[in-house]
């Protein structure tokens, strides 16, 4: 236990020293890592470091080399292949060149080559009609690629607002710390020295966002929280293959329904953003809380009140479905859980922002 301590603190150390380099270098490197201050999903009003990808891979590779001699090796494997999908995440929050397909293209690649190195494979779904998939060994190796590579690309669309998307890998994280430890001692020791770690970096992102996550940090959290849960289910046979994508359901939610919304709308790109997101549309009923305060104490609350109200969603969703998971007899039905709270959370928030527009016209 010492050493698993000494490893979670270790990372958390070093990303908080590398997120404070970042801010402190700045004047440097300003001009190539600060984000843009326009587009459909800028809500910031301050040129802000956007490569926190960087103390996230480098505190939790450092973690990862601190950790257990048990769990070191398969942990290294998840960093190195993570380091993949980071890359292009990197480029893109660097130069801002980088097309969304060649981002996919590679972090394709990353999610290949972990299920090669690895050996950890989706082997099975118990749901009838859907095993035959996975009777050859390219077959689970395809769709555990397509499995991990969603969730990065999931984990990058919830990236929105100071906290949103770290804060929410944090809470899916102890999600799937409390389901392995008891089930999975390696499992359990990753993901708490993984949500442990990350705390370094939500200090300085949130409330205020003083460095983003950027693509690449989205990426690493995604394949982080993708390749753990994999191995979650992957090494016990008597759980669910389902808890995975129970704990991983938010970011999974928002990308398809995102993806059908956009689809059914008239003259969109599917591949383009909208402001029909669900912590947009909590974003705007937040602002219309504040009432006649001045924009700027609304535009400094509202950001991090509405990752607040997510992660208390993604908290109870994810509390309600693992007690399920844990009844047994409910077990198969516990996907659900998540689902109706998105579903309901998205109705009224969209309800109140078309009530807000009849206002205010």
């Amino acid at each position: 236990m010492s050493a698993l301590i000494f490893s979670a603190v270790s990372g958390l150390n070093v990303t908080l020293l590398v997120c404070v380099l970042v801010l402190v270098t700045r004047h440097l490197h300003g001009q190539a890592s600060f984000d843009t201050l326009q587009g459909t999903q800028k809500f910031h009003k301050t040129m802000t470091p956007r490569i926190g990808g960087l103390p996230i891979a480098l505190g939790v590779g450092v973690a990862a080399f601190a950790a257990p001699t048990d769990i070191r090796a398969p942990f290294l494997i998840v960093v190195a292949c993570g380091l993949i999908a980071l890359l292009p995440g990197m480029i893109e929050d660097l130069s801002k060149k980088i097309p969304a397909l060649i981002r996919l293209g590679l972090t394709m690649l990353a999610c290949l080559l972990y299920a090669l190195w690895s050996g950890d494979r989706v082997t099975r779904f118990d749901v009838s009609g859907w095993e035959g998939l996975l009777q050859s060994e390219w077959g689970m190796i395809g769709v555990t690629v397509f499995v991990l590579t969603g969730l990065v690309q999931a984990v990058n669309i919830i990236d929105g607002f100071h906290g949103l998307s770290t804060g929410s890998t944090i809470i899916m994280f102890m999600a799937t710390s409390i389901v392995a430890y008891t089930t999975n001692q390696e499992v359990f020791a990753m993901a708490l020295i993984a949500l442990i770690t990350l705390t370094g970096f939500l200090a300085v992102n949130f409330p205020f966002g003083y460095i983003f996550p950027g693509d690449g940090g989205a990426y690493f959290l995604g394949f982080l929280l993708g390749t753990i849960n994999l191995k979650l289910i992957g090494n016990d046979s008597a759980l669910s293959p389902w808890t995975g994508l129970i704990i991983t359901a938010y970011p999974f939610l928002e990308t398809i329904y995102a993806i059908i919304r956009k689809s059914l709308r008239k003259r969109h790109n599917p591949l383009k953003p909208d402001e029909l997101h669900l912590h947009m549309l909590i974003h705007n009923w937040i602002l219309a809380q504040f009432g006649k305060t001045n924009a700027e104490t609304k535009d400094r609350w509202a950001n991090p009140l509405t990752s607040v109200a997510i992660w208390a969603g993604v908290a109870l969703s994810l509390g309600l479905a693992l007690f399920l998971v844990n009844t047994g007899v409910w077990a198969r039905t516990a996907f659900l859980v998540p689902i109706l709270v998105y579903a309901a959370a998205y109705g009224w928030a969209y309800w109140q922002n078309q009530r807000g527009l009849a206002r205010a016209t």
